[in-house]
């Protein structure tokens, strides 16, 4: 589950005990369809984390 704030974003992994919080620096690019978010992430190796749309309310898009 991933839960963004305007100064954070908190992952809580699902299948570990574990929560990550991230600062919105971490996301290099937001690319929106109609279906899904595409979030860029900034850092050496390439990796990017989609979202259904149906899953974000319209305050979060």
């Amino acid at each position: 589950m991933v839960e963004f704030s305007e100064t954070e974003i908190k992952i809580n992994h699902t299948n570990q005990d574990l929560i990550e919080i991230k600062d919105w620096n971490w996301i290099k690019k937001i690319e929106l369809n109609k279906k899904r978010v595409w979030l860029t992430l900034n850092q050496a190796k390439p990796f990017v984390v989609s979202i259904p749309r149906s899953k974000l309310n319209n305050s979060s898009i």
